[in-house]
């Protein structure tokens, strides 16, 4: 049996063969003489190289394909490629998705997730990233100052304003500063409330904050940041 040019661990061949390999930084390398100067390090190293402009390729087409925002093209490419590989083993190649231990990653139908799959969900945390198929018409839904749930812009006011104008908005800003967005956007509470704010210091009431927060998530949050409460 012809021995393997790369292997992870030792233990993939005989004991007698151990010696014939070199380690690398991801595993072992078959040591042989080299022709001309070609060495199967170097084809490796090419490999690598080669692996690495293909998994860009295949990336920034899924990122296209989702009409990504060019402006932020470059900051999801490099966490696409982070997270993808090649995998040969199969009749064709293809991009796998793996996760920080390097398992490969199952998608929400129990399939493979693959690099489209993975830019959807993407998309998904961070719509405002990315270009508005169906724009909504009669708000709208992109904002052009730092998102204020965000903790390094952190602004009461500028999130009492667009919970009160734009509720969906408000939503999606709150689920990109990874902030519990509650009923805020949705169609279970308008984000009214008709008593007196129990935030404000002459109206302050612990029991009417706790019902509110239960009850009805907009408001709360609205009147929250109206008061100027942190």
């Amino acid at each position: 049996m012809a021995l393997r040019a790369k292997i992870e661990a030792l233990h993939e061949v005989d004991a007698k063969h151990r010696d014939l390999y070199h380690a690398t930084g991801d595993g072992f390398v078959l040591d042989v003489e080299p022709v001309d100067g070609l060495s199967l390090g170097k084809v490796e190293k090419w490999r690598a190289h080669v692996e690495k402009m293909l998994v860009a390729e295949k990336a920034s087409a899924a990122l296209d394909a989702a009409r990504i925002d060019p402006a932020w093209k470059d900051y999801f490419l490099a966490k696409l490629t982070a997270a993808a590989q090649l995998n040969d083993e199969g009749d064709e190649i293809e991009v796998e998705i793996i996760d920080d231990k390097g398992i490969r990653r199952i998608g929400s139908r129990g399939e493979w997730l693959t690099i489209e799959g993975f830019v959807a969900e993407m998309k998904q945390a961070r719509p405002r990233c990315f270009i508005d198929d169906e724009p909504n018409k009669s708000q709208p839904t992109s904002y052009s100052g730092p998102n204020p749930w965000l903790a390094a812009h952190r602004n009461l006011t500028a999130q009492g304003r667009i919970i009160r104008d734009n509720p969906e908005l408000a939503r999606r800003l709150m689920i990109e500063a990874e902030v519990d967005p509650g009923s805020v956007g949705s169609s279970r509470n308008s984000g009214t409330f008709n008593g007196p704010n129990p935030f404000k210091r002459e109206t302050w009431n612990l029991t009417q904050q706790g019902e509110l927060f239960r009850a009805n998530r907009a408001a709360y949050e609205r009147m929250k940041a109206e008061a100027g409460a942190a």
